[in-house]
């Protein structure tokens, strides 16, 4: 690999039946080994069946992952320096996802209301931040839009870490084709915006 830097292995396992790795927990597991301190964007390219490697990159190496088809999903971040740090992630082909862990979306949703175009959970029943966020999103859609496999796309946060009690999700439109914005709010707060598309044949979550 041309990349200078060595990278992070991140400890992933595919949830529920998929034979996919999960936006939710490639995105847990990045801000849980990274020292970020401000604001994180998080974009998804395609899907991860191999076990993912994440590298800090410059722009040399960016380009050239851009232009090699091999990135499955970028991230950038404000780290404790209050610098702009970029990670990109691509598969490790040369070993296998031995894990699988049990999940339930109707858990980590229950006790969610939906009011127009905004859904609201008050009280944390199951699952991380990201898991509650994509959970809410896809129920909010499914219920507003229409019912489909939706894509978690990538989110946007204006701050982390963040936990917070209740979780909101309004949903700002939809921005062309098959894709939908909506604004994620936590106590009140609003933390950032998640981007979802309808599902074709060759998507991944």
């Amino acid at each position: 690999m041309f990349i200078r830097e060595k990278p992070y292995h991140l400890d992933l396992s595919y949830k529920g039946e998929r034979c996919y790795l999960h936006g939710t927990d490639i995105a847990f597991q990045l801000c849980k080994v990274l020292d970020i301190s401000g604001e994180v964007t998080i974009q998804f390219y395609k899907m991860a069946t191999y076990p993912i490697l994440a590298y800090h990159v410059d722009t040399d190496e960016l380009s050239k992952l851009r232009s090699l088809g091999k990135m499955c999903a970028l991230m950038s971040y404000r780290d404790t320096n209050q610098e702009i740090r970029i990670v990109a992630l691509v598969e490790d082909k040369f070993k296998v996802i031995s894990k699988r862990k049990a999940y339930s979306e109707s858990k980590v949703i229950l006790g969610a209301n939906i009011v127009n175009d905004e859904i609201v959970q008050l009280v944390a029943n199951q699952g991380n931040f990201f898991e509650r966020v994509v959970a809410l999103n896809k129920e909010l859609l499914d219920r507003v839009v229409s019912e489909n496999s939706w894509v978690f796309g990538r989110i946007n946060l204006l701050t982390y870490p963040i936990d917070p009690a209740s979780i909101s999700i309004k949903l700002s439109g939809e921005l062309g084709g098959n894709s939908y914005k909506s604004s994620i709010f936590g106590d009140n707060t609003l933390l950032g915006d998640i981007f979802f598309s309808r599902r074709k044949d060759d998507d991944w979550n």
